[in-house]
């Protein structure tokens, strides 16, 4: 990964996402800036940018915030992989609900 940093604008606009994202997400806790400056400029590096894609594709599978966070939490943590597999197992049942409602329209 490089070193690049980039503010809070060029941050979000790399994602995909509004500055507002950036920030509901740091105060939630699921991100940091890896640096702020003296003036208060936040910047946030590719490791941050990992982290707010991950959370993103997280949550187009429809996991809550509550559920990203306690992943983050522990992910150093034996039980991580439980843990996945118990979360992905319920997304995946409401997955093929909806499969079968769209099948059932067609």
């Amino acid at each position: 990964m490089s070193d690049r940093k980039y503010r809070t604008g060029e941050f979000a606009k790399k994602a995909g996402v509004s500055v507002r994202t950036v920030q509901f997400y740091e105060k939630k806790g699921l991100i940091q800036p890896s640096e702020i400056s003296d003036s208060g400029y936040r910047f946030y590096n590719e490791a941050e940018f990992a982290k707010l894609q991950r959370i993103l594709t997280l949550k187009l599978l429809r996991f809550s915030l509550d559920e990203i966070k306690e992943l983050s939490m522990n992910e150093n943590e034996s039980g991580t992989c439980r843990w996945w597999r118990h979360r992905f197992r319920k997304h995946l049942i409401y997955f093929r609900e909806q499969i079968g409602l769209i099948g059932m329209d067609l």
